[in-house]
């Protein structure tokens, strides 16, 4: 039992550095934006395939709003270089 608690507790602190440390947070931000953008490209590509069915228009919402939302993030140096908060 002993090693089990102690197992849980290196996975919990190795969670924690994943989410707290900075050389690790821009991989994470990458990772979710990619997961995003294939999302986001599915959603897509099923709408312009079932173009007649009910729903398509909220499903190219939800397409074009995950396109920006992960371009955004992938491009977030660039947009923090251009707008500097003052």
């Amino acid at each position: 039992m002993r090693h089990l608690s102690e197992a849980v507790r290196r996975l919990r602190e190795a969670g924690i550095a994943v989410l707290v440390g900075g050389h690790i947070r821009p991989a994470l931000a990458n990772f979710i934006a990619i997961y995003w953008l294939t999302g986001a490209a599915l959603t897509l590509r099923w709408a312009v395939a079932h173009r007649p069915a009910k729903g398509v228009g909220l499903a190219l919402l939800a397409g074009g709003v995950g396109m920006v939302a992960s371009a955004v993030l992938l491009f977030r140096a660039g947009i923090a270089r251009v707008i500097r908060p003052e």
